[in-house]
């Protein structure tokens, strides 16, 4: 659930971007995803993404410039 939120917030700004909605010059307003469950089982996924990778890898993101 947490990488699927990311894909509809990466969409919905890619929907204004294109639809020059908003210009990227001017930076992106920030996004507050809420899931509200309404299952009958009990939740029993981590709401966190770093959660859903392997310990091991958490951290090791390089960013090249």
């Amino acid at each position: 659930m947490p990488v699927r939120m990311m894909q509809y917030v990466a969409a919905l700004y890619d929907h204004l971007v294109r639809g020059k909605v908003i210009d990227l010059a001017d930076g992106l307003s920030p996004v507050l995803p809420i899931v509200i469950y309404n299952g009958d089982a009990r939740w029993r996924h981590s709401p966190e993404v770093f959660l859903s990778f392997p310990r091991r890898s958490v951290g090791t993101i390089q960013i090249c410039g």
